[in-house]
């Protein structure tokens, strides 16, 4: 181990000590030695836990836990996300987006409420803003509204063709990370990554998709949830392959869903017919995502480019480092004709297994310590 006076990656080991002692080297420091999957999956987990995130010496995101020390379990724990080599719309982040996106509104039951409200906003800009449907009477806001069935509410338009491919620099493969105290008195760790457009069966712009990890007080992975389509898969740890505390996970070619194998995923270019599955094992079948910071992005020809890294981006009442998008609860691509071909919410709005009471299971399941329940897991309004 480093002495306590080193610096690695960018963060002071020194002021996290205790919790370095606990997981091994600073977040950034790869390549490591790793505990191996075992201590993932709570055989044998390291002594003392998470306690030291509970701790909080810097809270600015009050969820209760350390912002330093939550960043650094979040390095830890990162996910190696794996690409069909057939996928057709790639990983962007969200400033890179908003450059090219425009925000709207409308009312299907009142086209004269219809408006373009902002061309290229920054994350603020998709915040604040209001707007009144003559035909209603009804007033949206955009950082609170949640349209439940997408007929009324704000919206970001779908990007142009080119722009839904995503980006093919892959240092704006940004990871989101949400990360809480749970009721088992550990961590949860939730890792969103952002897509322009999902072209899949039901094909719509603006796709959110994430792996949770729910960790016990020890530090030991408790279970492991899929967002899926519609709902959460709930799976044991050893339902999926590690690289030491590391979860590998398969990204559904078009549709993102993560899954914990590549089975029936198609991949191209490696056999006679034109077809096959992706294969960890199989570097043409799959890109080859490292999502901690420092980690690299490795194509089916073998380049090896930069990856984009994680943020922790705090909480939906308390954004970190600017991410202010977690407060904006209208659509991430245009409304289509039916449910399934509109844009989908974002990390702290979405829809994934969320209750009938409108409580969002995809940012809060589980959430346990300081934070305002009331006005982190639910929407304030609900439109039609």
């Amino acid at each position: 181990m480093r002495s306590a006076t080193s610096r690695c990656g960018g963060v002071g080991v020194a002021r996290l000590a205790g919790f370095v002692g606990v997981f091994g080297l600073a977040a950034g420091c790869h390549p490591f030695v790793s505990r191996g999957p075992d201590a993932a999956l709570g055989a044998g987990p390291p002594s003392g836990g998470v306690a030291a995130c509970f701790r909080a010496a810097v809270d600015a995101d009050h969820d209760g836990l350390d912002d330093a020390c939550e960043t650094e379990l979040a390095e830890r724990f990162a996910p190696v996300v794996i690409h069909s080599s057939a996928e057709p719309n790639l990983p962007t982040d969200v400033d890179a987006f908003l450059t090219h996106a425009t925000l709207a509104f409308r009312d299907d039951s009142c086209p004269k409420a219809d408006a373009i409200v902002a061309r290229s906003p920054d994350q603020d800009g998709l915040l604040r803003r209001v707007a009144h449907s003559p035909c209603s009477g009804s007033t949206v806001t955009s950082d609170g509204s949640r349209s439940l069935r997408k007929h009324r509410t704000f919206f970001l338009a779908d990007v142009a063709k080119p722009l839904q491919r995503g980006s093919l620099d892959s240092r704006r493969w940004r990871t989101y990370v949400h990360a809480y105290p749970n009721d088992l008195g550990g961590v949860t760790l939730q890792y969103w990554r952002f897509y322009a457009f999902n072209e899949a069966g039901t094909s719509h712009g603006g796709d959110w998709e994430a792996l949770h990890l729910v960790l016990r007080a020890d530090g030991a992975v408790a279970t492991v949830r899929l967002l899926g389509h519609a709902s959460i898969d709930e799976l044991d740890p050893r339902e999926l392959t590690w690289e030491g505390l590391h979860p590998v996970v398969f990204s559904e070619v078009g549709g993102h869903t993560s899954r914990a194998s590549g089975d029936g995923i198609a991949a191209e270019g490696c056999d006679a017919l034109g077809y096959c599955e992706v294969s960890r094992d199989a570097p043409r079948t799959r890109i080859r995502q490292e999502s901690w910071t420092g980690g690299t992005v490795t194509w089916p020809d073998g380049q090896v480019t930069p990856g984009g890294g994680l943020l922790n981006v705090g909480e939906k009442s308390a954004p970190l480092k600017g991410q202010s998008f977690l407060r904006y609860s209208g659509l991430w691509g245009s409304p289509g004709r039916f449910y399934f071909t509109s844009g989908y919410w974002g990390p702290a709005f979405n829809e994934t297994s969320m209750r009938r009471d409108g409580f969002v299971t995809a940012w809060c399941a589980g959430m346990a310590g300081p934070l305002d329940r009331a006005h982190e897991c639910w929407p304030s309004a609900v439109e039609r």
